[in-house]
């Protein structure tokens, strides 16, 4: 983090390195405050698990960055063939092609983001249903909170990878040089 910051000549870019590279010390004292609190060891990972939520929306925004901006990925992706807009099975029976361009940007940014506004939502959510007794994590009883926020923030999470993954696909010999997959890998593993 300090390098970037302090070798700061790609800011359009940096900013969102720097973002996705403050996920390391949230885990670490995250981790560390959990084994000392283990009372508030839910509301802790609560926490880190909405940076991560933003982390995956910033790690879109990193490779909209690496290309150039919004505008030109829309021109460059509207020359794409539109085969790439296609989804697999079994999404392609319930969700229409996406339209390269300007359309495709929008439906990648929005499905990152959906999993940034849920998550938060079922972090409060998460909280409040603890405050209660109703959360009972671990417990997948239909009685308790826990089977449902586990199975929403897996939907979501699932809906925000795939997007990621289709875009990567979509611009990835603009993204060769960069080498997007590795850098995913290495926060994400």
């Amino acid at each position: 983090i300090y390098c970037h910051l302090s070798n700061w000549h790609m800011p359009h870019v940096q900013c969102y390195v720097v973002r996705i590279l403050w996920m390391v010390p949230i885990y670490a004292v995250e981790s560390w405050l959990s084994l000392r609190f283990k009372d508030f060891s839910l509301y802790l990972r609560a926490f880190r698990e909405s940076y991560e939520a933003y982390v995956i929306y910033c790690f879109l925004y990193y490779l909209i960055a690496l290309i150039g901006d919004e505008h030109l990925l829309a021109n460059i992706l509207r020359n794409k063939p539109s085969e790439l807009g296609s989804h697999p099975w079994p999404f392609k029976y319930c969700l229409k092609r996406w339209p390269m361009g300007r359309a495709f940007v929008n439906h990648c940014k929005l499905g990152t983001l959906q999993y940034v506004v849920l998550k938060n939502i079922l972090t409060v959510l998460t909280v409040i249903l603890e405050w209660n007794n109703l959360y009972r994590e671990g417990d997948f009883s239909p009685k308790y909170g826990y089977l449902y926020v586990t199975t929403l923030t897996n939907f979501s999470q699932t809906w925000a990878l795939y997007v990621l993954v289709k875009f990567y696909y979509a611009a990835r010999q603009e993204l060769q040089s960069f080498r997007p997959v590795g850098n995913f890998a290495n926060w994400k593993l």
